[in-house]
């Protein structure tokens, strides 16, 4: 089923400021509004999104204003990011302090959910529905959390103003109609909605009945990859474990030598049926591409860790995804017959996307006259040198 987790962490910038003392109140503002707070400030009457003028006012030369500054959070926000990416691949990051999850993947999303939450061990609020804007909508300061099944019933009780999927213009024109809750919105004939806003009736439309999905678009880390396999039942058989990374890592390479790309860190994540998942990550010591060393890397993680559970599902993850660097190649090697084939045909591309199709071609595909090919057959059936 398709599930998606919002998860915003409460108080993410005043404890992620440097010399930050927890009871000089502390305010963290951007574009003049109040985004976060310590528990002193909130305790003197102070809130989030109001203005930075009435905190300055209520907090007076008592508090401490900070000035919000992405490139300070990274480190901070990249700790609690690599926690969700242990349950999905599919994360994405809007502010340093707030996170969608693809849980669509997971047999039962609201246990992961509650597993997750629990791992990140921070205040936090949560919501889980089958799309982004419904999931931040239904957020709550509650564990274990509950989904969102019936969409449409839990939009029903929803101002319009929060119907966000809409555009703020049409919110404000369907509360001077009258429209001022979701389920009445979701009761208006298409006809009046068509007249009165053309082509974005139909997003209103759909919208009000939660069928607006908007799904997440993985951007944490920058650029990764990932392949992920599901087994039937724990497996404890190591061959069984060996050929699901063999295929993995196969299909990761060729999805690597398809974009011209390698990684540099790597990323094991070993799912079990209770419980959190085992997570295995390193930089690699140079920049990866082919099946075999990215083989090698993931067995030296598995060695490593000692996994002590039979696992249900493995995940993959290559990230620090750059361009290849241009260079001879060695088709010889260790590698394997197939893995020489893809890395010839991938060279010979590239220099044929860069100087024509007549550059260079493969010996198979220079036509031999005749007369030397009777030659040749000559020679092998008399020896004649």
């Amino acid at each position: 089923m398709h599930y998606i987790l919002y998860l915003g962490l409460v108080g993410f910038y005043t404890k992620a400021v440097k010399g930050c003392a927890p009871s000089k109140p502390t305010v963290v503002h951007l574009d003049g509004k109040v985004i976060d707070l310590c528990e002193a400030a909130q305790a003197l009457g102070v809130a989030v999104g109001c203005a930075l003028s009435e905190a300055k006012a209520v907090l007076r030369e008592t508090g401490r204003m900070i000035a919000y500054q992405e490139e300070d959070y990274t480190m901070a926000r990249d700790a609690w990011l690599d926690v969700c990416l242990s349950y999905s691949d599919g994360v994405e990051f809007g502010m340093p302090h707030e996170a969608y999850i693809d849980l669509s993947g997971h047999p039962d999303p609201g246990d992961v959910a509650h597993l997750l939450i629990v791992q990140l061990d921070r205040r936090l609020v949560a919501g889980l529905a089958p799309g982004k804007w419904v999931a931040r909508l239904a957020a709550r300061e509650v564990c274990p959390i509950l989904p969102v099944t019936n969409v449409s019933e839990f939009l029903s009780n929803v101002p319009t103003a929060l119907l966000s999927p809409v555009s703020p213009e049409h919110r404000q024109r369907l509360e001077f109609l009258g429209y001022r809750w979701v389920r009445e919105v979701a009761k208006a004939p298409m006809g009046v909605l068509t007249e009165q806003f053309g082509r974005d009736a139909f997003l209103i439309h759909e919208s009000s009945r939660g069928r607006a999905h908007d799904d997440v678009v993985p951007n944490y880390p920058n650029g990764a990859i990932s392949e992920r396999v599901s087994f039937e039942r724990p497996v404890s058989d190591r061959l069984v474990l060996e050929e699901a990374v063999t295929t993995l890592t196969a299909v990761l390479s060729a999805e690597l030598c398809a974009r011209d790309v390698t990684a540099e860190q790597i990323g094991v994540y070993f799912e079990q049926e209770t419980g959190f998942p085992l997570a295995l990550m390193r930089k690699l010591g140079k920049p990866l591409q082919s099946a075999t060393p990215l083989r090698v890397a993931v067995h030296s993680l598995w060695e490593r860790s000692g996994l002590s559970f039979p696992p249900i599902g493995l995940r993959i993850v290559l990230s620090g995804i750059k361009k290849a660097p241009r260079g001879q190649k060695s088709l010889m090697g260790m590698a394997g017959a197939s893995e020489r084939l893809r890395s010839c045909d991938s060279a010979v591309g590239c220099l044929r996307a860069a100087y024509g199709d007549g550059v260079v071609r493969k010996a198979v595909e220079v036509a031999v006259p005749r007369r030397e090919l009777v030659l040749r057959a000559w020679k092998r059936a008399t020896g004649w040198r």
